[in-house]
Formats: structure tokens, sequence, C-alpha cells
């Protein structure tokens, strides 16, 4: 499998219900700088595409996402994908805190015209299937940083290989600590080589 660069910046990533959090030293925004991988493969013989995504965020940790996604065309050029996946999560910081938990998402996206469409997403992460350590408190519940159950509204703004997304995220707590769900105007704009 071979691993294409993508370069991706999430320019505000702002909860609306807290005011932001910045380093009172120098009045600037904490911000992890991160390393990422992605592929998409499509696999003719079963019609779907295998997607594959390393995250890592120095100095904290980070995931492999593995995913199988199918897309169907609905109408007037409006699209719906399903996928279902596998994920692992990990900390620097506890080497015991690896887990492994089941994801499916749904995207529907309806084109505006050739260069912006609108599209809504729902993603669900499991449980952890499979933990390391039965007992930690773990940092991955509610971050956003790692994948969560969440739902998504945005609009994609594409001009050839970079894509800008603005849109509303809610992050909701599916695993064993429920929190209130947590809301954030999101905007990222990846650029792909």
């Amino acid at each position: 499998m071979d691993f294409s660069p993508v370069f991706q910046l999430n320019l505000v990533e702002l909860e609306l219900s807290k005011p932001l959090v910045f380093n009172k030293a120098n009045d600037t925004l904490n911000v992890f700088p991160t390393i990422q991988k992605e592929s998409r493969r499509y696999i003719e013989e079963l019609g779907l595409y295998h997607k594959q995504k390393v995250e890592t965020f120095v100095t904290i940790g980070g995931y492999d996402w593995t995913n199988a996604e199918k897309t169907y065309e609905l109408w007037d050029n409006t699209s719906a994908t399903f996928g279902v996946g596998l994920l692992k999560t990990y900390s620097f910081m506890d080497p015991t805190s690896t887990q492994y938990q089941i994801t499916s998402n749904l995207e529907i996206t309806q084109p505006i015209n050739n260069w912006l469409s609108a599209f809504a997403n729902a993603q669900y992460v499991s449980n952890p299937v499979y933990k390391f350590n039965k007992n930690n408190g773990s940092l991955f519940y509610g971050n956003p940083l790692f994948m969560q159950t969440e739902t998504m509204i945005s609009i994609r703004a594409q001009y050839n290989n970079a894509k800008l997304d603005i849109g509303f995220r809610s992050i909701y707590g599916s695993q064993k600590q429920s929190f209130k769900p947590i809301n954030m105007l999101n905007t990222k704009m990846t650029i792909d080589f």
C-alpha cells in the first residue's frame, strides 16, 4: 500500500461554549504539531475503497485507522458513502493505553457547483473491544484530536488538489464516560501532493 503525502491545517477548532485557551506567557494559542499519512485505494473486485489514515500528535500520541467504504449515487449528483473500520489509538504518555475500537461512518455530499459542495457526516466509535490496560482512565474520550463519535455539517470549497472545509462539529460520548456534547466551529484546509 502506498501513502500519498497530505498537508492538512486545522485553521480553527473552537469550542463554542467555552473561550479559547491561550498560553498566558506569550498570548499565543496552544498548537500540537502533527504528522499525518493517508492513503486511499480502490478495490475493483469488491467495488469499495480501502482507506488508511495514520495521525501522530507529537508528544501526545496518535491513531491508526483502517476503513472500508462504499459510495452510492442517490439523486441529482448527491452521493452517500458508508464505511466500517478498525481504530487503534495510543498515547506516548502511557504505553499501556493502546486500545482497539470498531468505527462506522456515513457521509452525504451534495454538489452546489463545480467547486463548492455541502456535506453532512456522522461517525460512531465503539467502546474499546480490546485495551492493554483495563483500568486506565484514558485521555482519548472526548478529546477532539482523536477520533470520536460525532456529527458534522460543512461546506467544502475545492480547487485542483486543495480543499477548504468550514462547518459545525459536535462530539458525543459513546464510550463508558458520558459527557455533554462538545460543539465546535471546525475549519480545515487540505492539500494533496
